[in-house]
């Protein structure tokens, strides 16, 4: 699952906690919508909670793709959209 912040503007970095859980997740890979990704390697780990951090510098639309690699059970991804002011 993704958390999206309750209000986003371009003069704040805003915060996405991302949770997951598995059998051996090998990392989560989250899409902003704006061109930029972040990568969090787990380890083989069976569950994640991991907060990015972000700044969109122009208002809009944006969907927000976090995708979980897990070594047991593939890949599974869960998407958000949110408006920056």
């Amino acid at each position: 699952t993704i958390e999206p912040p309750t209000s986003i503007t371009t003069i704040d970095s805003v915060s996405f906690v991302v949770r997951a859980q598995g059998e051996a997740i090998l990392g989560i890979e989250t899409s902003f919508g704006d061109s930029e990704t972040a990568f969090f390697p787990a380890g083989g780990a069976r569950t994640a909670t991991v907060t990015f951090r972000h700044r969109y510098t122009q208002s809009g639309t944006y969907d927000v793709t976090a995708s979980v690699s897990d070594a047991v059970l593939g890949q599974k991804a869960a998407t958000v959209q949110v408006n920056v002011q």
